[in-house]
């Protein structure tokens, strides 16, 4: 048999689907009443009781939920103008209230105030009721029917009531069944729809508005997965989420925005997920989670809180995720996916189930934990997103006693995955996605929630800022990520895990850009920080070492300047420009020697000139012996410290010129009688001796 696999998640007047697809969840609205089931197999039921519709054993009314007497094991639940069909696990169908023409299919047309069995159905997967009939699916594909026949909505070729069900001729290989007041509808494995019984406003969709005994095909559809029925109006999905409509339209029930009856189907939406009719209205849910009407609206059907009837859809006020509704005469009902039951619309009889029987223009909710229909979804406490620190999410079930699975690697969590007790925590140390579902014995599991966590380290800060500035400066990075790395470059990309890592504040001495990212194995890389410096202003000047001076041998002198500029200098007595001698290592000078040297960098003044002058000057000759008073004849040794000079004496008194003798350093003179020797050295480029 074939299963649809949309998210239609109810059984209801006029649209009724796999119990195997419902999980254990069916919820209906009848003429003055509603009735749901379970998870826990028992049925529920409210509103007017005047023919036993409720099955309490009573024909008392009840405008809060009351359990139907003696029923368990129950799956899906239905209810039609005055009776209710419930559909049992073990396949058998049971019925109770009118049966004035043996709706109730128990072989009589007697009242029942509680649940009777309907005569001689087994293997049933799907039910519907209809004003005072009722359709039954079996799981070989075969549809069956009892009850009023007036209009040959029971499709076995006659008129003939039936107080015992009765197979639908020429059908089979049916997926879903649906009931109007007095037509029914199915839809086949091959996705075609069909249709039976009343067709005076076009309402079996064959382009006609002739009487039919006997199923016909729905004009040009295909690919249909559910079908709903109103009082004379049809409603059809298509696996692919399309809505077709087609029958009476005076109240602008078909939802094309326009009151023209049509006998062929038309379509409305997009993106539906679970269909129901009312009587002249129309209630769908959307993929979305919300709920959408249209149609008559005397009594606030519409859920839109006006009273003015719609020809074109408009959302249901105040609800969200929806995953089935219910429609009948004039109040719906709608569920979320956590088992949360709204209702809306007429409720002169209590059919609403608030405890009141105030008509409700919006939806009003069945707040009672009791009603709720499957386990909460389990919640989170730190919503999905984008982070710069760890989290710690706390994760919680509104059913109490529900046991929380949950997984960190974005499988879907089992039974036997870790548990967290609800209101606990999940702490989440890196990028993950975090699922979880909720299980409790007797209850069907939760929705499965999911969420995203997306840890990126914290954007780097730079201290300073970048600017303008008239001096070098020293960065700091920081990043409010615990343990993560910070890399950064100074050439204007990006940086990259490979890039310099930073230890210590940074000296910018000249204009730069700077970037920074962080970095944390487990976590997204953080957006790269950007701060550009201008260094600007007047060079200082450079220094150099040693200081200028007299030197009696060559001197190697040193430059320098502030970090990232360049020295350069001249030797010839002229202002070095940028385009002077650089300046990369000491210089020696072996002669006199004036240097001038400045400083130069892209963006700033250059310098002032730096100017010193290094005399190398000639050692002065010594003599040895020294001068004194002797008693006999000396050799005299002349000597200097400057390797390379020539040394001129004389010794008449007269000063040395360079056209005096010369005598090589250490060389002597023969002082034989009392004499003044004078010596001085010269050397090229040095200035002479004293």
């Amino acid at each position: 048999m074939k299963r649809i696999r949309l998210p239609l998640l109810l059984a209801v007047v006029g649209i009724t689907l796999l119990h195997t697809v419902v999980n254990g969840a069916g919820v209906g609205a009848g003429s003055s009443h509603s009735v749901a089931a379970k998870p826990d197999g028992t049925a529920w039921s409210w509103g007017l009781n005047s023919s036993g519709q409720l099955g309490d054993g009573t024909q008392v009314g009840e405008t809060t939920p009351t359990q139907v007497a003696g029923l368990t094991g129950i799956t899906v639940t239905v209810g039609g103008d005055s009776h209710t069909l419930a559909l049992k696990s073990d396949g058998t169908v049971w019925a109770w209230g009118t049966n004035s023409s043996g709706q109730l299919g128990d072989g009589t047309t007697t009242q029942r105030l509680s649940p009777v069995q309907v005569s001689s159905l087994s293997g049933i997967v799907a039910i519907a009721a209809g004003a005072n009939h009722s359709v039954a699916l079996k799981s070989d594909g075969t549809v069956w029917a009892w009850g009023e026949n007036t209009y040959g909505q029971l499709g076995n070729g006659g008129t003939t009531p039936q107080s015992t069900p009765v197979q639908v001729s020429t059908i089979s290989s049916v997926t879903a069944i649906g009931a109007g007041s007095s037509h029914s509808l199915a839809v086949k494995s091959d996705g075609t729809a069909w249709a039976w019984g009343r067709n005076n406003y076009g309402q079996l969709g064959d382009g006609t508005t002739t009487q039919r005994n006997d199923p016909v095909s729905v004009a040009n559809l295909t690919g249909i997965a559910a079908v709903a029925g109103g009082l004379a109006h049809s409603v059809a999905l298509k696996s692919d989420g399309t809505l077709y409509t087609w029958g009476v339209n005076t109240f602008g029930q078909l939802g094309d925005g326009t009151n023209t009856q049509q006998s062929s189907p038309v379509q409305v939406l997009t993106s539906v997920a679970a269909i129901a009719a009312g009587n002249s209205h129309t209630l769908v849910a959307k993929t979305d989670g919300t709920a959408w009407t249209w149609g008559y609206n005397d009594y606030g059907q519409i859920g839109d809180g006006t009273t003015a009837h719609r020809s074109s859809p408009v959302q249901v006020s105040t609800i969200t995720d929806v995953t089935r509704v219910a429609s009948f005469r004039h109040h719906d009902i709608a569920v979320s996916s956590t088992g949360i039951v709204w209702a809306w619309g007429l409720n002169d009889s209590g059919q609403i189930g608030d405890g009141t029987t105030i008509n409700r223009l919006t939806p009003v909710r069945i707040a009672e934990a009791s009603y709720d229909w499957k386990v909460g979804t389990p919640t989170f406490s730190v919503a999905a997103g984008t982070y710069t620190s760890s989290q710690t999410v706390t994760v919680a079930c509104a059913t109490s006693g529900a046991t929380i699975h949950y997984t960190t690697n974005g499988v879907d969590p089992t039974e036997t995955d870790a548990t967290v007790a609800s209101g606990s925590t999940v702490s989440v140390d890196s990028s993950l996605t975090l699922k979880a579902k909720a299980w409790k014995t007797g209850m069907p599991a939760s929705n499965l929630n999911s969420a995203v966590y997306t840890l990126q380290v914290a954007t780097p800060s730079l201290s300073p800022a970048g600017g303008t500035y008239t001096s070098a400066q020293t960065v700091t990075m920081t990043t409010s990520t615990s343990s993560a790395d910070i890399r950064y470059t100074t050439d204007g990309s990006d940086p990259a895990v490979t890039s310099a890592l930073y230890t210590a504040p940074i000296a910018v001495a000249a204009t730069t850009t700077l970037k920074a990212k962080g970095f944390r194995s487990g976590w997204d890389d953080s957006t790269a920080a950007t701060e550009s410096y201008v260094i600007t202003g007047t060079l200082t000047p450079p220094t150099a070492s040693p200081d200028a001076g007299t030197y009696f041998s060559s001197v190697t002198v040193s430059l320098s300047a502030a970090a990232g500029a360049t020295i350069r200098y001249t030797t010839d007595g002229s202002d070095p420009t940028s385009t002077s001698t650089a300046y990369t290592s000491p210089l020696s000078f072996t002669a006199t020697t004036t240097l001038k040297a400045r400083a130069f960098q892209t963006g700033w003044n250059p310098s002032s000139t730096t100017t010193g002058t290094y005399t190398i000057q000639v050692a002065t000759p010594t003599f040895s012996p020294a001068a004194g008073t002797y008693t006999s004849t000396l050799n005299v040794a002349i000597t200097t410290a400057t390797s390379g000079a020539t040394i001129h004496y004389t010794t008449n008194g007269v000063d040395p010129t360079e056209s005096d003798a010369v005598i090589a350093s250490g060389s002597t003179v023969f002082v034989g009688r009392s004499r003044t020797l004078k010596a001085r050295a010269w050397k090229s480029g040095a200035t002479t001796s004293d």
